[in-house]
């Protein structure tokens, strides 16, 4: 489909978004943490690098980290931005560094010189070269080094 679905799922009032990290590759792999009340890791070993301009122009923004009184303050159109800060879990979202897509991203027009893939394995690099039209970065979990087609 070459579409990232968005989803509400922890999205206060259920906005449906697309979830990015402005974080590096390896700064955001190499900080990976299982978080136990969601049960699972908040970075996978697969996933796609996108250039922020391309993002942005399709309405991507950076997060707004608050309270219930930053949601109050805020328009309509930007509460699907919002994440709060200090929830029951303890957890500092702000290290995530996340920004959002309001809704599903097409990525028909993406040119393989504005994304790429990554994967953990060589198998993996392997499999997804025959469908993908974007480069394949395979990223030793170990190690966190790369190894590009």
């Amino acid at each position: 489909m070459q579409t990232l679905l968005a989803s509400s799922h922890l999205i206060r009032n259920g906005y449906p978004v697309v979830c990015f990290t402005s974080l590096d590759l390896f700064q955001a792999l190499s900080s990976r943490v299982y978080r136990a009340h969601l049960r699972r890791w908040d970075f996978e070993p697969y996933g796609i690098c996108i250039a922020r301009c391309c993002l942005e122009q399709r309405g991507t923004r950076p997060v707004v980290y608050g309270d219930d009184q930053t949601w109050q303050q805020l328009a309509d159109h930007e509460r699907p931005f919002f994440q709060t800060i200090g929830s029951t879990t303890d957890v500092d979202w702000r290290d995530e560094s996340e920004w959002r897509c309001v809704g599903d991203l097409d990525m028909r027009e993406l040119s393989p010189r504005q994304a790429f893939v990554f994967v953990p394995s060589t198998d993996a690099k392997q499999s997804l070269a025959l469908i993908s039209r974007w480069p394949i970065i395979e990223v030793d979990l170990a190690n966190l080094t790369a190894h590009k087609t």
